[in-house]
């Protein structure tokens, strides 16, 4: 899937394919726009404050304490990419607003786009990242708790499209009743593999900041019954140094949970009798940097890598049961 210029009408069929549209123009400009007044609309109240009823641009501005002549062009921008309706002067809610932009909607997004906000202000680092190979450390870009607010929150509503998948193809031990969640968060995914195999419970182990969040959210969307949460801080507090063979990641996980007190006290990892879903995607090792050449590839894994590479990505799933690592 791809993001680009889409042609309304024959003749800009036609100019696209006399290649009479200046493209780049248009990817700069308008990509951008139609993210910003996305985000504008959440942010203002505009979806929430159509959600009941249609109105026009100066019923929402004086309802929402908004300018009336530049609400009118905010209104505007937002029918011409689909997320409201116009019909005499009255806009109103179209089926992609009503499903993701209002709260309660049945895939809610609204909280993204509240997120997005630093998403914004981290590309700004693009150019740094490209000439020092230096990435931002997010978390320390968050310094009030409403933006740790909307992050769980974005991160709860982009798990609800994962979960269902995420529960069909992971691998559960006969008998298993312990699920410990890496970097959790709302505790979402870890809720949904343990509904489907009751008693089993999970434990979310997440920053503090997160936590703060995150059992709110989790009464919320009513999964609260299934998950503890824990403090923890994989990276700050790491395991011991130990094997760095080809199971690195695995062994690094057992390491830390359980020298953790986690209820059992100290044990190794042959004893431990957990399932640990890791959505952390770990660094490579220095002595594993050959995983980065480009190979040749079939037009087999063209099509398939893509998809592995997001699944490796969501879930890195180190399974500790019975007295055996796979």
């Amino acid at each position: 899937m791809n993001f680009g210029v889409i042609p309304e009408t024959f003749l800009e069929r036609v100019a696209l394919w006399r290649r009479l549209v200046p493209i780049p123009i248009l990817d700069l400009l308008f990509g951008p726009l139609k993210a910003r007044t996305i985000m504008a609309g959440v942010r203002l109240g505009v979806f929430e404050a159509l959600r009941d009823q249609s109105r026009t641009a100066a019923e929402l501005a004086d309802a929402l304490r908004l300018d009336r002549v530049a609400i009118e062009l905010l209104l505007r921008a937002l029918t011409h990419v689909q997320y409201l309706e116009e019909r005499k002067a009255r806009y109103g809610l179209s089926p992609l607003a009503r499903r993701t932009m209002v709260a309660g909607a049945p895939t809610e997004l609204a909280g993204y786009a509240r997120w997005n906000e630093t998403q914004w202000r981290l590309l700004d680092q693009l150019e740094t990242l490209a000439r020092t190979g230096r990435g931002v450390d997010f978390h320390e870009t968050l310094r009030d708790q409403q933006a740790w607010g909307h992050y769980q929150k974005a991160m709860l509503e982009v798990a609800r499209f994962d979960a269902a998948t995420l529960v069909r193809l992971t691998p559960i031990p006969a008998g298993a009743t312990r699920l410990i969640d890496l970097a959790g968060g709302h505790g979402l995914l870890g809720a949904a593999i343990c509904r489907r195999r009751p008693p089993m419970r999970s434990t979310v182990i997440d920053l503090p900041q997160a936590l703060e969040h995150s059992r709110a959210l989790a009464r919320e969307a009513g999964h609260s019954d299934l998950v503890d949460y824990r403090e923890g801080d994989l990276l700050n507090d790491p395991p011991r140094e130990g094997a760095r063979d080809g199971k690195d990641d695995c062994k690094r996980c057992q390491q830390f949970f359980c020298d953790a007190d986690l209820g059992g006290g100290r044990r190794h990892a042959r004893q431990c009798s957990a399932w640990i879903i890791v959505r952390l995607l770990l660094p490579l090792d220095k002595n594993r940097e050959n995983d980065r050449k480009v190979k040749p590839r079939s037009w087999v894994k063209n099509w398939t890598e893509p998809i592995l590479t997001v699944a490796r990505t969501l879930v890195r799933a180190c399974v500790v049961s019975s007295g055996r690592a796979d």
